[in-house]
């Protein structure tokens, strides 16, 4: 998951970087340094943050990041 993906699945479900945190189990910190391209993350921080934006219904599989079920126009 690259920092551009994480954010914008953020903001498809409207959630801010705390509540990702929070909702994953990783400090904020990891977080804001992913999103701004300044870490790179260890695997398994990087797999929690990724598990938790899938089962929240966020499709990460293609290049573009969409709400699983939702088509491209």
């Amino acid at each position: 998951m690259t920092p551009d993906q994480c954010t914008a699945a953020r903001d498809l479900l409207g959630w801010t970087l705390q509540e990702l945190a929070f909702k994953s189990g990783v400090g904020t910190a990891p977080v804001l340094m992913l999103e701004v391209g300044h870490a790179t993350l260890r695997p398994e921080t990087l797999a929690k943050l990724k598990a938790t934006l899938v089962a929240a219904g966020v499709d990460l599989s293609g290049p573009e990041v969409l709400l699983s079920g939702s088509s491209q126009p």
